[in-house]
């Protein structure tokens, strides 16, 4: 799904600013103003961020967990969902729209929404620097330690089973739009009918994840 901005700026110029926003929103510190004039690949971020994860989770086991921020897992307590990941192994990150998928090799997954600003930072245990808004740290059986932060605050933690995660999923994300069997037609015929203005329409992910 693409945000579509008026563009005004050369080809060139457009390229370098594009890669710029596109590393900050990656790694958490905002989303673009309007006025960055930018074709942001909202699906293309989520997959950016499962991809730099995949090397350092899976297959890691989890040695410790701690949430410190009560809004990240509500209305479950932070303790109770750190708690329960402790032991767990990750068997895949996968990805739908916008939520980032740790398989775990429980059966359990857990559900990462990043919303606006939440990221992920990684490094050996200890050499992470300190970070007001770190939200979240899990510590690895390989010596890595992952940390989540959170600017804004609206990001979600959810550990759901296996036969919770399908219908959680399915009443909140239409079609994947990296998807091969994703093209014009079909986004034309959920487009059909629709009087939404445009950049709402490709927000709402119950359309086009």
């Amino acid at each position: 799904v693409a945000l579509i901005l008026h563009r005004r700026r050369s080809a060139s110029a457009e390229r370098g600013v594009r890669e710029h926003v596109h590393d900050r929103l990656v790694e958490g510190e905002r989303e673009p103003a309007a006025d960055d004039h930018l074709v942001i690949a909202v699906a293309e971020i989520g997959e950016t961020v499962r991809r730099r994860l995949v090397p350092v989770l899976e297959g890691a086991t989890i040695e410790r967990a701690e949430i410190v921020d009560p809004r990240l897992t509500r209305p479950f307590y932070p303790a109770v969902v750190a708690d329960r990941l402790v032991g767990e192994t990750v068997a895949t990150v996968d990805r739908r729209g916008k939520y980032l998928l740790w398989r775990l090799a429980s059966g359990r997954t857990l559900v990462v929404h990043l919303r606006m600003t939440g990221s992920f930072r990684h490094a050996p245990i200890g050499a992470l620097p300190a970070d007001t808004h770190r939200r979240a740290t899990v510590l690895l059986d390989t010596g890595a330690e992952v940390a989540y932060r959170d600017v804004r605050r609206f990001g979600t933690w959810e550990l759901l089973d296996e036969g919770h995660l399908r219908p959680y999923l399915a009443t909140r994300l239409g079609p994947e739009p990296l998807a091969p069997s994703f093209c014009a037609a079909r986004l034309a015929t959920i487009a059909d009918g629709r009087r939404a203005p445009v950049k709402a329409f490709l927000l709402d992910q119950r359309r086009v994840a």
